[in-house]
C-alpha cells in the first residue's frame, strides 16, 4: 500500500475547524504544532515579519489524500493572504512503535 504524509500551514485561528472536520470525518490521527514563519505576503510594517500559524502532518493511504486536502481547504478557506498551503510527500514504510511491525491498514 503507498503512503503519503500530508502536511498543511494553516491559520491558528482555524484549527479548531480543521480538527473538527478531520475527525468528523474519521480521520484516524493528525499531529499539530505551533509554529512561527512568513509567506510570500509579509507585512514589513509589523515589529516582526513572523506570523504564528499551525502545522498539521497525516499519514494517510494514497487513496484518502485527495479527501483530506479538500477537508483541510474547506476548513480553513478564508480567500485571504496568508490562507496557507498544503504539500504532499511520499512516505516509503510505517512502523507501529508499539508493535514492533509495519503498519498496514
Amino acid at each position: 500500500m503507498s503512503f503519503k504524509q500530508i502536511v498543511a500551514i494553516v491559520r491558528q485561528s482555524k484549527i479548531k475547524a480543521l480538527t473538527d472536520k478531520l475527525y468528523e470525518s474519521d480521520i484516524p490521527g493528525a499531529n499539530i504544532t505551533t509554529i512561527q514563519g512568513y509567506g510570500e505576503h509579509v507585512n514589513t510594517y509589523a515589529k516582526s515579519i513572523l506570523e504564528d500559524s499551525v502545522r498539521v502532518e497525516i499519514f494517510a493511504s494514497q487513496k484518502d489524500v485527495k479527501k483530506i486536502a479538500e477537508l483541510i481547504v474547506a476548513a480553513t478557506y478564508t480567500g485571504l493572504e496568508g490562507d496557507g498551503l498544503i504539500a504532499i510527500m511520499p512516505v516509503d514504510e510505517i512502523y507501529h512503535v508499539r508493535h514492533l511491525k509495519k503498519y498496514a491498514p
